[in-house]
Order: structure tokens, then sequence, then C-alpha cells
């Protein structure tokens, strides 16, 4: 299977965080495995004196599934790069490095058309790799324990 989707993220990032995602997969049975990459549109986060940051994650995924009918449970991991740039401040500097986090997946899949499927899909992802953004010295936003991932996905599958 091929497929490409976007979701929505709730406390993963500073604010609420729309992305796009590409994978593929295989399936044998009840059990498939798939690989996919994502990015989130920067996502900005203002303080009252007008300063603040943008947020920005590009990833890796890994999904392990068990198929029951048109429903999946899956296992989630995700490896990916964090990018931070203030502004607004006298001496911005911009931050990147590693953010990982895991977690599950739950899934309604529905065939719409001859090898063509929607998928609706809820992720909960803990986060491994806990992050803080400072601003003037003072912490603005530190990473959540943990977040959920909502998605809408097509994906087309070959036998």
């Amino acid at each position: 299977m091929v497929g490409l989707g976007s979701g929505l993220g709730l406390f993963l990032a500073p604010s609420a965080s729309v992305d796009g995602r590409v994978f593929a997969g295989a399936r044998y049975r009840d059990v498939s495995v798939e690989v996919g990459g994502e990015a989130t549109v920067p996502t900005s986060m203002q303080l009252d004196d007008r300063s603040g940051f943008r947020y920005q994650y590009l990833a890796g995924t890994l999904a392990l599934c068990g198929h029951l009918g048109w429903w999946s449970a899956c296992g989630v991991g995700k490896l990916g790069k964090i990018r931070i740039r203030g502004y607004g401040v006298d001496n911005p500097s911009s931050a990147s490095g590693v953010q990982t986090s895991a977690g599950g997946r739950l899934a309604l899949t529905h065939r719409l058309w001859g090898p063509i499927s929607g998928m609706v899909r809820a992720d909960w992802l803990a986060s491994l790799t806990p992050w803080t953004v400072e601003i003037n010295h003072t912490t603005t936003w530190s990473t959540a324990g943990s977040g959920v991932h909502l998605g809408l996905d097509v994906e087309g599958t070959f036998e």
C-alpha cells in the first residue's frame, strides 16, 4: 500500500499543529508494517511583548499493526528533527535537534473505490525526548508528556 494524508496534532507543539504525511506499507493477513514521513506546517507562539518563536517538526514514522475487519491497532514510533526559531528578541538563535515519540494508534479503514481506501486514525504519542524553549532566559514552552494526533488518509492497495 502507498498513501498520503493530513492530520491535526494536539498538545504536541506550542499550539495545534497541522501536518502532511506520505507512507508505504505491506500487509500479510492480519499484520502490517508501515513506514512514512511527515512534516508540520510551522506554528508560532507569541508572548505579550511580541517576542516569540516558530516551531516545525520533520519526522520519519514506523507503525506495526494488527487488523480485525475495518479496524486496526498499531504501535507507533517517530524519530524527527524539531526546529525552533526565535523572533522579536535582541539575539535570536535558531535551535534544532532530535525529538522522538512513541505510542499507539487506533484506525478505521474503509474501501472507497477499487483499490482506494480512506482511513480515519487517532494516535496517542508520548514524548521520549523533552524540549524546553527559553526566551530572554525565561521558559516559554516545554514539550508535553503526551499528546493526540488525529488524521485522515487515502491509500492505494496493490495485490
